[in-house]
């Protein structure tokens, strides 16, 4: 078992975007990438690290996590 410790310092979102951070815990998951439909919002991330955080618009979006970024390893929808 390990822990992964995060500080959260970050400043409010600007109007019309959300703030999201992306942290791998998959221990065999190799390096990974974060895509928003087809943009790269963060590459080659290891096991057991966060992202900063990450300013996206809000509504419908449709996230991506990538082997590096060719293979599509999870893909889901959140509003």
């Amino acid at each position: 078992m390990k822990a992964l410790i995060l500080n959260d310092t970050h400043s409010a979102p600007a109007g019309g975007t959300a703030q999201i951070r992306f942290v791998h815990l998959v221990p065999d998951g190799g390096t990974v990438s974060l895509l928003r439909d087809t943009t790269v919002l963060t590459a080659s991330v290891n096991y057991n690290t966060a992202s900063t955080y990450l300013s996206v618009p809000t509504g419908n979006q449709f996230f991506t996590v990538k082997n590096g970024t060719s293979t599509s390893i999870y893909q889901t929808l959140h509003c």
